[in-house]
């Protein structure tokens, strides 16, 4: 069992899914939510801190792997057509095929993808680009909090595992057409908006494969700064009415002065979410050559009532809420709320169990790469297991100096023993015990045997085969008898047969079929049923006539 923990570190609140994987999936066995002050005169810095110093205590370490995500704002993502499918050769290109769009280099940034598709010998690749300073910003933040960290992912590709197939391999579909006329049918796409507190992620797919991540500066907080601007209250209380009563008018009959205020407040914001979402929708429908055809939302505001219906409106295709956590064992509350808010928790923790078919992103290279107390936690967890295994190589490498006179030795005590038997069973002694002679000797008993079985036919006794085909004959007519014969030992006139029927019954059949071929009774027992089993064991015994003549 490998257990997985996601820490999605928001401007309002830090989220903390745990993840393990079972015989039959995925479970999420907790989330926890810690919400942070949203005054923007504090700082929330050593508020995080001391909120992950306690998560830390509280990890099994060795034993849990931690994930963190770099905000998608700070990450930038390309698709990209590689003539090969090789990953390590796909890292490798990665800097000069995205040098002339991206001012970085690999000497100030660190690059990561991973294939969405293979098209024949091509690999389709979301390619994915962090500044170095960004990673160390990062680390520091985490620093003295005693977290171990796993893995720094991509919050965009994190959030993507809630909704793809995360586990599997990259699909294999036939190569794209080549030449000039080749056309490539449009893509249909789908998009998913993860709507954070102080920005949003936009992810388009294609049949749940993720093919672009885009971040917007829009937020929940735009809205609780636009209900402070028209109350006049402050931030903080704006925050906690809009996280309490917000909502949309789909129309205004029958409505209060107040609700229609309030309603027109946050619709004046959506403004500005869909002006970003339909220039974002635009980009990927030019960029991944595809029409998209509908949008979900998740995050805690998109809980609010009516956002949906007045999406639709503004964007001009259907918008819904998201639904993912069904796909996953839990036992966690099943409002609608907990669903949208655990998202890209869930999806860091989903990174932690990514396999090495299909690897997780990971920033965490080069000068960021665990190495001195990467080593010791090893030295800790295996060092005993290494001790003994140097100790048995040292052995091993002792034996195998020796093995020679072993073998000498060896060898000189199985010619004393061969000396002794040929003395004991065969008669020869000194050196008429040479291994020609017992071969010799060995021959003539051979013969002495033949010789025996041909006077057992000249005094005319029943051949084992003969009393077999009896046994047989009295058995075939029996044909709704279920019978499965593990021994037949015939010795003498005793016959001795062991076997499994489907019921006891059949046994009883078989007794009173070989009464006819038997001299005196059938000795039969029959064993006791055993649960999970379809079959009775059975042993039966009786003495036949082999028409025995004894030599004189």
């Amino acid at each position: 069992m490998v257990k997985s923990l996601g820490i999605d570190i928001g401007s309002s609140s830090i989220k903390v899914v745990e993840a393990v994987t079972t015989a039959r999936g995925v479970t999420v066995t907790s989330f926890r939510e810690f919400p942070l002050g949203v005054n923007p005169a504090f700082d929330q810095t050593i508020e995080i801190h001391d909120i992950l110093r306690d998560l830390a205590g509280q990890v099994e370490a060795g034993r849990t792997r931690v994930v963190v995500g770099l905000r998608q704002e700070y990450l930038s993502c390309r698709l990209r057509l590689f003539p090969f499918v090789e990953r390590s050769k796909i890292l490798k290109s990665l800097p000069f095929e995205l040098e002339e769009e991206l001012p970085f280099s690999s000497e100030t940034a660190i690059y990561d993808a991973r294939v969405t598709q293979i098209f024949g010998s091509q690999a389709e690749v979301l390619a994915v680009v962090a500044a170095k300073s960004r990673i160390a910003s990062l680390l520091q933040q985490l620093k003295d909090t005693g977290l171990e960290l796993t893995l720094v992912s991509a919050e965009g590709l994190a959030l993507a595992n809630c909704f793809e197939r995360w586990n599997d391999v990259p699909p294999v579909l036939p190569a794209l057409p080549e030449g000039e006329d080749a056309v490539r049918p449009r893509r249909r796409l789908h998009a998913r908006l993860h709507i954070g507190h102080s920005h949003s992620v936009v992810l388009a797919f294609e049949e749940n494969h993720l093919l672009g991540v885009r971040s917007i500066l829009w937020g929940a907080k735009n809205v609780a700064e636009a209900i402070s601007r028209r109350y006049e209250i402050p931030y903080i209380e704006a925050v906690s009415e809009m996280r309490k009563k917000a909502f949309i008018l789909t129309h205004k009959g029958g409505a209060s002065y107040d609700q229609i205020l309030f309603s027109d407040t946050i619709a004046s914001q959506l403004k500005d979410l869909g002006q970003e979402l339909k220039f974002t929708l635009s980009e990927f429908q030019s960029e991944l050559h595809g029409e998209i055809s509908g949008l979900e939302m998740t995050g805690p505001f998109s809980q609010t009532l009516n956002l949906n219906a007045a999406m639709t409106q503004i964007l001009e295709i259907p918008v819904n809420r998201s639904n993912f956590l069904s796909q996953f064992e839990h036992d966690l509350d099943k409002s609608s709320q907990t669903e949208a808010t655990l998202a890209v928790a869930l999806g860091l923790a989903l990174e932690g169990l990514r396999r090495p078919k299909n690897p997780p992103i990971q920033f965490l290279r080069a000068e960021f790469a665990k190495q001195g107390e990467g080593l010791t936690e090893v030295w800790k967890k295996w060092g005993v297991t290494v001790q003994f295994v140097a100790s048995m190589f040292l052995i091993f490498v002792f034996y195998a100096n020796l093995r020679d006179s072993f073998a000498a030795d060896l060898v000189e005590k199985v010619q004393d023993a061969l000396k002794k038997q040929a003395k004991q069973v065969a008669g020869l002694t000194g050196k008429q015990g040479t291994e020609t002679n017992i071969r010799k000797y060995i021959a003539n008993q051979r013969k002495r045997v033949k010789d025996v079985k041909e006077i057992e036919n000249a005094l005319h006794m029943n051949a084992a085969l003969d009393v077999l085909k009896r046994i047989s004959d009295l058995t075939l007519p029996h044909n709704k008898v279920t019978l499965t014969i593990r021994k037949l030992e015939i010795q003498d006139t005793q016959v001795q047969m062991e076997g499994q029927v489907a019921k006891a019954e059949e046994a009883h059949q078989l007794e009173s079929a070989f009464k006819g071929m038997a001299r005196g009774p059938v000795q039969l027992s029959v064993g006791n049923p055993v649960a999970g089993q379809t079959t009775v064991s059975f042993t039966m015994v009786f003495h036949v006539d082999r028409g025995l003549v004894v030599a004189k």
